[in-house]
């Protein structure tokens, strides 16, 4: 979960101090939160049919790799 939400975070930093202008930043922050409210409905729709979310490219690894083999 954390490399979700600081990759987000550091791109967001970037734009913000590079003063990229708002049609710029606009579609970043729009994309971040479709793909980050994505992955909550597919976490979530796997966690109700009682399936194990690990699907998620780079995030599950890291998740993985953070809990261990359980």
């Amino acid at each position: 979960m954390d490399i979700a939400l600081v990759i987000p975070s550091i791109l967001t930093s970037i734009l913000r101090e590079q003063a990229a202008p708002v049609w710029v930043q606009e579609p970043v922050a729009n994309t971040l939160f479709f793909i980050l409210s994505a992955s909550l409905l597919y976490v979530s729709a796997k966690l109700a049919l009682g399936e194990k979310p690990n699907e998620i490219p780079l995030v599950s690894e890291a998740a993985e790799l953070t809990s261990g083999p359980f």
